[in-house]
């Protein structure tokens, strides 16, 4: 049984997205001389192996993770094929014909065809398919097993407080595991990331837009834009309601450090993880949205499961148990 996909929440995780790529700081941090349209830039400061993840480069990658977690609902993809096929289409309703004509032209404009943004996502987060592997392309396998081992740190220190253990000896395991998620994506900082996660952005709106159109909607006789997306990916649709919670409540957890992140050791990491009690939902919930089972957070703390090691893909094997098969728009 397919679970339900909870729309509640994500309007403001998509506003906090909108948030986190609209500080000017942001702008300031990544500008340069470089190419902005070039995918494959060197990385922006202090070399591969000393580099510093700030506060802004930290914000962006929590935008940019929602949006390639939300990649892998097919969401963008469905209705780039909507677009394409709209003269194909039955559509009598001037406004649906609008829509789609004004999303197709986007497309022709500035925005990242899935190639590119599969080679964004593999570079920055580790997501492998056909299209985003390659020696000029190298992925970031290092991140979801990183990432799992945080939020099986956060969950194990909140089991142990919850009991009235003390919990020094997993702050450390916290510690340990934040800075090096954060190392981690400070070798993945490139000058045009931000200018990508920007347009990315715009690219998710105008989709979860042209998606939510009535018009659209009656077409594929569907009651809401997930509707239309299992309507057109049938038997092969991904579990949309695991990738949806990953995708917000990773970035919350990223945008968590991004505030904290000088603050991450001793009593200060400690009375920080106190006053964050959210923080501690959102890692479960990652967790189990990964299909993660919570009696085996002890071991998994120390060693995240093997599942982590292949970061999940709608357009490859999905890496962890139920979140769907590979699209079959994939190849």
């Amino acid at each position: 049984m397919t679970a339900a996909v909870n729309t509640a929440v994500l309007p403001r995780s998509l506003a906090l997205a909108a948030q986190l790529l609209a500080r000017p700081q942001v702008a300031l941090a990544f500008s340069g001389d470089h190419d902005p349209l070039a995918i494959n830039l060197p990385p922006l400061g202090p070399g591969a192996g000393g580099a510093v993840a700030d506060r802004e480069t930290i914000e962006v990658m929590a935008a940019l993770y929602f949006q390639a977690e939300l990649e892998q609902t097919g969401l963008i993809a469905v209705a780039e094929v909507i677009s394409d096929a709209r003269f194909t289409l039955e559509v009598r309703d001037p406004d649906t014909a609008g829509a789609l004509e004004d999303f197709a032209r986007q497309m022709r404009g500035d925005w990242y065809p899935r190639p590119l943004r599969e080679q964004l996502f593999a570079r920055t987060f580790g997501y492998s398919t056909g299209h985003s592997s390659g020696a000029d392309n190298p992925l970031n396998r290092e991140f979801e097993p990183l990432f799992g081992q945080l939020c099986a740190a956060l969950e194990l220190y909140q089991s142990q407080r919850r009991w009235g253990a003390p919990p020094t000896g997993t702050a450390a395991r916290v510690e340990f595991a934040a800075q090096a998620l954060l190392a981690n994506l400070a070798r993945r900082r490139f000058g045009n990331t931000l200018i990508a996660a920007r347009r990315i952005q715009q690219q998710l709106q105008a989709a979860l837009a042209l998606l939510g159109q009535p018009g659209i909607q009656r077409l594929f006789a569907a009651q809401n834009l997930w509707g239309v997306i299992r309507n057109i990916l049938g038997p092969d649709t991904p579990d949309l309601a695991r990738w949806i919670e990953r995708a917000q409540s990773g970035m919350r957890i990223l945008g968590w450090l991004a505030q904290h992140h000088t603050a991450l050791g001793g009593s200060a990491l400690q009375q920080r993880l106190a006053a964050a009690p959210e923080l501690f939902n959102w890692a479960s919930s990652w967790l189990q949205a990964s299909g993660y089972q919570r009696s085996e957070t002890p071991a998994v703390a120390a060693q995240p499961p093997s599942y982590y090691a292949q970061p999940p893909s709608s357009y490859g094997q999905p890496a962890a148990p139920g979140l769907g098969t590979p699209a079959p728009w994939s190849a």
